[in-house]
Formats: structure tokens, sequence, C-alpha cells
């Protein structure tokens, strides 16, 4: 027959009730010597362009084909509209 499994217990952690202060000489070193501050170049962010530019053009065009009504006879022109304005979106951000 199976033993019945009983809870294990931690004995807790030993605390350290004894707080050393470290001396004010050694507090004040530490401070006063610290490294050297060099200038750093400042350069204006650009927006990257996405790794892959046709999953931002298809669902472009998807949207334009859901705002005509999914009317068939216009995939080409939706395609090459939003192939138009997320390209010029991402040229005019590099500028």
């Amino acid at each position: 027959m199976a033993k019945a499994k009983t809870a294990r217990t931690k004995a807790p952690a030993p605390v350290d009730n004894n707080v050393t202060a470290m001396p004010e000489s050694k507090i004040e070193s530490k401070v006063t010597s610290s490294p050297e501050v060099k200038a750093v170049e400042v350069k204006k962010f650009v927006l990257p362009i996405p790794i892959n530019v046709d999953d931002e053009i298809r669902r472009r065009a998807y949207e334009l084909s859901e705002a005509r009504g999914f009317v068939p006879g216009h995939e080409n022109d939706d395609w090459l509209t939003a192939e138009r304005e997320v390209l010029a979106h991402y040229r005019q951000q590099s500028a």
C-alpha cells in the first residue's frame, strides 16, 4: 500500500539583525571617484522600413477592397494604390 504524502517544510533562513554601516570616509571616496562623462552624439531617429513591406501593402489593399464592398474586378487597382500609399509613407518618414 502506498504511503500518504506529507508536506515538506523548510526551516526559515536565519535573519541577521546585526546591521553594519560603512564608514562615511569610504562612502565619500566612492562618490567622488566617478568616471569621466563623455559627450554623446545624438542622431535623429529614422523609422526603419519594415522587414516585410508586402504584408503592409496586402493589408492596405484589403482595406481598400473592403471599403469598396469587395466588388470584383478592382484587385489590381487596390494593390497598386496600396503599394503607392505604403511606399510613399516610408519615403516621407525617411526623408
